[in-house]
C-alpha cells in the first residue's frame, strides 16, 4: 500500500513516462523471448525457398535441354529405322500378335481400332491403336507384360482398367501409340 501512495505523491508526467518505460520493456522482453525466433526460422524458410526456386528453375532447363537433345537423336533413328506407317497390315500384324499372347495367357482380346495423327511441327506421326481385353486381374497383367516388349516401336500410353463385381472378369482398355517420321512425296522418311 505504501508503494501505491508514493507512485500517487509523484507527478503525472514521471507516472506516465515510468508506465511507458515499462509497456516498452515488457514489449522488448516478449519480442526476445517469443517473437525472435520464428522470425528468423521464418526467414530462414523464404531463403531456402527462394534458393530452391532457383536451383529447379535452372534444373528444370536442363532437363528440358536434355530432352529436345534425346527428341531429335529419336527422330532421327526413327528416320534411320524405316520403320512402316500405320496401314492396315500394321494394324492385322499388331492383332494377330496380341490375340496369340492372349490366348496363351487366357485373356479373351476384344476390339482393335486404329488411329493416326500428325505432329506438324515436329513432323511426326503418332500411330495409335486401342484395344480391349477380358480376364482375370493375373492373367492381364502377364499379358500385357508379355506383349509390351514385343510390339516395339509401339509402347503402352494408357491403361484403363475396370470391374464388374461379383467375380466376373475384369475388362481392360489399353492404348498403344507409336511415333513414327512422316513420308514426303516420294515415299521417303523425312
Amino acid at each position: 500500500m505504501a508503494g501505491l501512495n508514493a507512485l500517487a505523491a509523484l507527478d503525472r508526467r514521471t507516472v506516465r513516462l515510468l508506465l511507458g518505460a515499462l509497456l516498452v520493456f515488457v514489449a522488448l522482453e516478449c519480442w526476445l523471448l517469443l517473437l525472435r525466433a520464428p522470425l528468423a526460422e521464418w526467414r530462414s524458410l523464404v531463403q531456402q525457398r527462394s534458393a530452391t526456386a532457383a536451383v529447379s528453375a535452372a534444373a528444370l532447363r536442363a532437363e528440358v535441354l536434355l530432352a529436345r537433345g534425346a527428341l531429335a537423336q529419336a527422330e532421327q533413328t526413327l528416320r534411320d529405322a524405316g520403320l512402316p506407317h500405320a496401314d492396315d497390315e500394321m494394324v492385322l500384324q499388331l492383332i494377330a500378335l496380341l490375340d496369340r499372347s492372349a490366348q496363351r495367357h487366357g485373356v479373351q482380346l476384344g476390339q482393335v481400332r486404329s488411329g493416326a495423327g500428325v505432329l506438324p511441327q515436329e513432323q511426326i506421326q503418332v500411330a495409335t491403336f486401342d484395344g480391349e481385353a477380358r480376364g482375370s486381374y493375373l492373367a492381364l497383367v502377364a499379358w500385357l507384360a508379355e506383349v509390351e516388349p514385343q510390339i516395339a516401336p509401339l509402347a503402352v500410353t494408357e491403361l484403363q482398367l475396370m470391374g464388374a463385381g461379383g467375380g466376373e472378369p475384369l475388362s481392360l482398355r489399353v492404348k498403344f501409340s507409336a511415333f513414327l517420321p512422316v513420308p514426303d512425296a516420294k515415299g521417303a522418311t523425312r
